[in-house]
């Protein structure tokens, strides 16, 4: 049982980073469960004395005399324990754990990722882009196109091999991110996620909030480095092949010409920056605008509700200005993905796994086309499970409150 809170009371914290947002704001943390949140510079100052053994009774005497005017340090403190776990021990009874830091691949040294992701690679991973750009300007047959989705004559094989080649695409892809944040001493590991309806992978790097802007970047693009690497090397290869450098075999070609078109597809979903996508976290890392989506949202719903109203007034008057433009990209892309979600995706899934229970009903239960059946309702759901699951995680993560996060 949590005891009570008094002005006697002594609060042991966690340890905690911080990154000083602005003149008025702080980013304060636990880097073993990446969950931030930004407080005012006099709750900073609060935590300070909390972490030199002041009793809260101290603290409020203390401050209330350097400000002059009253200061609740009492309701900050329960806040601090009931929403958010920096607390660790209240009057020696332990409140929250610290919890052990998982991190992927961690035989990777950082070194891999200050050599790979250098300002100068950089320069390297832009003139693989302007290349691949200029080959589909001047050889437009080499494009991928949906056609290439299609690589076995068999519809079962061919949305296998479709979750096979797209998933080692995003492999390589997050690894990239992990490898670069490690660079810039950030922790990091893989997981399932979504973006509004689609289900993905992605690299929690939540404790990159208190590195520097400057070196966020890295981080932020590195994804997109990788993806740049893979498209170019599909597309320099099809060029020797067409140009007689090369003999490749026809299915050689098309497995090249199926993983570019993954690739690029993957690319093309970054620029999707109405969700939390890489380019998202470049765009509001450059605008200094943490919470863009989070505060368009709350935007939207001040148009209607006069409590978000006043919170909404309350935000600096620079980022309410990007927020009224930025509003319209970010609903005209919700609105046409959940259009094309109903429309398209969910008649196209139905299709497919109503066409396949009629042949699992046809077919004998140890025959061939049996089980191709059974693979395609199983391939066609996956998706969906993880959707459901990831919805269903974050419906539960935000009865705990909101804290910052930095998923790519």
């Amino acid at each position: 049982m949590t005891p009570a809170v008094t002005g006697k009371s002594r609060i042991v914290l966690h340890e905690l980073a911080f990154h000083k947002e602005n003149d008025d704001e702080m980013l304060v943390g636990r880097t073993d469960i990446g969950h931030y949140i930004a407080i005012p510079l006099l709750g900073w100052e609060v935590l300070k004395h909390l972490r030199e053994g002041k009793t809260i009774g101290q603290i409020e005497a203390l401050l209330t005399e350097e400000h002059k005017e009253p200061v609740e340090v009492l309701e900050f403190v329960q806040e601090l324990i009931t929403a958010h776990p920096f607390v660790r021990e209240l009057d020696g009874v332990v409140i929250h754990e610290r919890v052990p830091v998982k991190e992927h691949l961690p035989w990777i040294p950082a070194s891999w990722g200050r050599m790979l992701f250098h300002p100068a690679a950089f320069t390297g991973y832009l003139l693989l882009l302007l290349f691949t750009i200029t080959a589909f300007v001047l050889q437009p047959h080499i494009i991928p196109r949906g056609e290439d989705f299609f690589f076995s004559p068999t519809l079962p094989m061919n949305v296998l091999l479709a979750l096979g080649v797209s998933w080692l695409v995003l492999f390589f892809h997050e690894l990239a991110h992990l490898v670069a944040a490690r660079s810039i001493g950030v922790a990091s590991r893989f997981g399932f996620g979504h973006r509004l309806v689609f289900p993905v992978a992605e690299t929690d790097m939540s404790n990159i909030v208190v590195v520097p802007y400057r070196l966020r970047y890295r981080a932020y693009l590195a994804g997109l480095c990788s993806d740049s690497v893979f498209l170019a090397a599909a597309t320099g290869i099809q060029l020797l092949h067409h140009a007689g450098v090369l003999s490749l075999e026809p299915g050689t070609v098309l497995t090249i010409r199926m993983i570019a078109f993954h690739v690029m597809n993957l690319m093309l979903f970054q620029l999707l920056f109405f969700m939390k996508t890489d380019l998202y976290y470049v765009v509001t890392t450059f605008f200094r605008c943490r919470s863009l989506l989070e505060h368009t949202q709350l935007f939207l719903k001040s148009l209607i509700r006069r409590e978000c109203r006043d919170v909404w007034e309350t935000l600096p008057f620079g980022e309410r200005k990007l927020i009224r433009g930025y509003v319209w990209f970010y609903a005209a892309g919700v609105v046409l993905t959940v259009l094309w979600f109903v429309s398209i995706q969910v008649p196209v899934l139905y299709r497919l796994v109503s066409e396949a229970a009629i042949v699992l009903q046809s077919k004998q239960v140890f025959s061939w086309g049996f089980a191709e059946g059974l693979l395609l309702i199983v391939l066609c759901l996956l998706p969906v499970g993880l959707l459901l699951w990831s919805w269903s995680r974050k419906r539960r993560g935000a009865k705990g409150g909101e804290h910052l996060e930095n998923k790519s």
